[in-house]
């Protein structure tokens, strides 16, 4: 059934067992607590770089383009918190899906900002 498994040409199969980090486990208090030093880092930097957007500094940094890929690293670094707990089949759905999409969004800035430099300095 379902909760037995056998790996391929055995005749013996396996009860299932489910491994996962639980919100409680000294490595899941490091994760979480580097993670959330990374997200209070991005908004802060955020947060600075409104404050001062139309200074020089950040305009050479990639103006509004910044805000996308913090947005996109604060938003991918979310989806960390789906994979504590049980796994159910909307976490690992958002989880995976969340982080996909902000890793592509970041790395789209990443590449536009590298080809303005390279024109820039071309």
């Amino acid at each position: 059934g379902k909760e037995e498994w056998a790996p391929e040409g055995s005749e013996t199969c396996f009860p299932r067992t489910v491994v996962f980090l639980t919100w409680h486990e000294p490595i899941s208090w490091v994760l979480l607590a580097a993670n959330t030093l990374l997200l209070v880092l991005v908004t802060g930097t955020a947060g600075l770089f409104a404050w001062h957007l139309e200074t020089p500094v950040v305009r050479s940094a990639g103006g509004r383009l910044c805000f996308f890929m913090l947005g996109s690293l604060a938003g991918g670094s979310c989806g960390l918190y789906g994979f504590f707990g049980e796994p159910t089949l909307p976490t690992c759905l958002l989880r995976q899906g969340l982080f996909a999409l902000c890793f592509a969004i970041f790395l789209s800035c990443l590449t536009i900002r590298s080809f303005q430099l390279v024109f820039i300095f071309k």
